[in-house]
């Protein structure tokens, strides 16, 4: 009885690792075929007559570029401190008071 409890769990982990591996594989096929049809279809691929690049373009790339580590530098510098507070409770209390007195009880039985 337990040796078919054990292969039918056995069985079980395989099938489903299988199914698992195929799933897998399916969806890879999907996203790799809907990549390359996104690559064609991209908007920001151009094309640069003679391959050299116009000063307008170079500007505006080195701005963008600029302004961004320039944020990333200014967010490194924040830091916000706020000041939490424990709300009072009766429990905390009553713990800390147990504890010290059974410190002094066990404290004196040494004596």
């Amino acid at each position: 009885m337990v040796w078919i409890l054990a292969i039918t769990g056995i069985l079980g982990v395989f099938s489903g690792l299988l199914l698992l591996c195929i799933f897998l594989l399916i969806v890879q096929k999907i996203a790799v075929s809907g990549w390359k049809k996104n690559k064609k279809e991209n908007v920001l691929d151009f094309k640069i007559d003679g391959g050299e690049v116009s000063g307008e373009i170079a500007a505006a790339v080195a701005v963008s570029i600029y302004l961004n580590v320039r944020s990333f530098k200014e967010q490194k510098k924040l830091l916000t401190i706020q000041k939490v507070t424990k709300p009072f409770s009766p429990w905390i209390n009553s713990g800390k008071i147990r504890m010290i007195t059974e410190w002094n009880e066990a404290y004196n039985r040494k004596k």
